[in-house]
């Protein structure tokens, strides 16, 4: 059995990879400062211990050790598409390396935007490896993933950093087994999503029937006027700029963006919808069914709780890939998590 905490823990993406994996774990702990993925968590996931609210007032010295910490920090002052504050704009980071170097869990994964690499000059990411690699007892790298080549037709790329502890393992060997998870082809859109005929027990149609607004319906017209075959499935983020819209790849989603909702397929003619948006980070069916039923959560707070999730086939590969690395769980737990590997190939 594996001790997991979770900080800016979202809709606890990691925990639907740890269960999808087979992986026998006791979530320990949360913290969450969104109080609609709160909701989420305390319905769906809910910790042992406690889900705490502000990771800057939580009592680190009272916090569970565990054998897995994961916290996905806020990328919005490292990416791209925002202002670039870096560190300026948000210190959350700090707090991770804190609860790693008092706790000291066995492994640790940490993720962020591709962004984040570059933030600076470089000199952001220099920070943030340099804090890790001197916390005593571990061995830390970083890896880049995108989301387009573990089984979900979404162009996501991130970075996910690992830090492993104990005689002899590795956060490379951990990275490794990661990257040789990855798929040789991409799933299409039209084939991963669920056919038209089936939207529905719980699925309405508002995604189906909402009217485009502003920039989002003149993007629309002059993606028409570019000659731009609209009964081929193309997936665009309406609210973007064009720069970000005019040259969209066939069958692949944009990478989703917790700010916006008006992402347009254009073969279906309609948005998609929460549940979408939930399938392209990989959430299965089942459990992205239970998400958006849950009581308080608007369909508004999903899109945002997709757009700030970790990939599940992404973290889930990392995740697997520490467990092996670091020998955590049982050897005939990590025998269950062979044996579904290899019923899944």
């Amino acid at each position: 059995m594996i001790t997991v905490g979770t900080e800016c823990s979202g809709i606890e993406t990691p925990l639907i990879a740890l269960a999808a994996a087979g992986v026998k774990y006791r979530h320990e702990f949360s913290c969450e400062r969104d109080t609609h993925a709160r909701k989420v968590i305390e319905k769906l996931f809910p910790p042992t211990g406690e889900i705490y609210s502000d990771i800057f007032t939580r009592d680190v010295s009272k916090m569970p050790q565990v054998d897995l910490y994961v916290c996905g920090f806020p990328c919005q002052s490292f990416s791209a598409l925002g202002k670039q504050k870096g560190f300026e704009g948000s210190t959350v980071f700090f707090k991770a390396a804190e609860y790693i170097r008092e706790r000291h869990p066995k492994a640790f994964v940490l993720e962020n935007v591709y962004n984040l690499l570059g933030h600076d000059k470089g000199n952001t990411f220099k920070v943030v490896m340099e804090t890790l690699k001197n916390i005593p007892g571990y061995d830390v790298s970083f890896g880049v993933f995108n989301s387009k080549n573990y089984g979900v037709p979404q162009s996501r790329r991130r970075v996910y950093i690992v830090g492993v502890s104990g005689s002899g393992h590795t956060a490379d060997a951990a990275l490794d087994y990661a990257k040789g998870k990855a798929c040789d082809a991409t799933p299409k859109l039209t084939e991963y999503l669920m056919p038209e005929d089936s939207y529905h027990g719980g699925r309405d149609d508002v995604a189906r029937n909402a009217p485009l607004r502003g920039i989002s319906a003149a993007n629309l017209e002059r993606l028409k006027a570019e000659g731009i075959d609209m009964t081929q499935c193309r997936c665009y983020d309406l609210g973007a700029s064009w720069r970000f819209m005019c040259k969209k790849t066939l069958e692949i989603s944009p990478c989703l963006s917790a700010t916006r909702s008006d992402y347009y397929l254009t073969d279906r003619k309609r948005k998609l919808d929460p549940t979408d948006c939930l399938m392209l980070q990989g959430v299965p069916l089942e459990v992205a069914n239970k998400i958006v039923k849950v009581p308080g959560v608007t369909r508004r707070q999903v899109y945002k709780q997709a757009g700030n999730a970790m990939t599940v086939t992404v973290v889930g590969a990392v995740l697997e890939g520490v467990i092996r690395a670091c020998g955590l769980g049982s050897e005939k737990e990590r025998g269950a998590m062979d044996t579904l590997e290899a019923s899944a190939a």
